[in-house]
């Protein structure tokens, strides 16, 4: 897989995540606003990396941030989030383990990856402004981390794995 199919691949990963946030909108109403929001942010993910694409592909900050791993784990993972939303299908789904899934889905590669390459110290112009633009959408982990503490839900090492 190139650079240019990665890429592809990690907007896809951002699209994948977002339908799942929205799957658990549904699926849990009492926590549908932060579902709803995180969907949003996951979609403003894609459109980031989609609107900077010939940029991404061509700064070799972002190469080096974003195209260091195995490439098919990211087809891998997409396919994941979709058997997940399969399977939970029409069975309840407690807030619980909708949170603790997400809080799994957030520690994948791609989007440990998206998350480094906010965190890349550059003088370019163009990466300062992909990462002002997405400032406030970065860390994903943390949202879901703090919501479950308010809610008093407690997550374990084993619960935030990869999935």
């Amino acid at each position: 897989m190139n650079k240019a199919q990665c890429l592809v691949e990690l907007i896809k990963l951002e699209l994948a995540i977002s339908d799942l946030y929205m799957f658990f909108s549904q699926k849990c109403p009492a926590d549908r606003f932060f579902w709803e929001n995180m969907a949003q942010e996951e979609k403003t993910h894609a459109l980031l990396l989609q609107s900077n694409k010939e940029s991404i592909l061509t700064k070799k900050e972002f190469a080096n941030e974003l195209f260091v791993f195995n490439k098919n784990i990211l087809r891998e993972i997409n396919d994941s989030i979709k058997n997940m939303m399969l399977d939970f299908g029409e069975n309840t789904l407690s807030r619980e383990e909708a949170l603790k899934t997400a809080l799994r889905t957030e520690k994948t590669a791609g989007e440990l990856y998206y998350q480094s390459a906010m965190n890349i110290r550059s003088d370019d112009e163009c990466i300062k402004i992909f990462q002002e633009l997405n400032k406030e959408f970065a860390n994903h982990t943390q949202k879901i981390q703090n919501y479950m503490k308010e809610k008093g839900i407690k997550y374990g090492i084993y619960d935030a794995g990869a999935i």
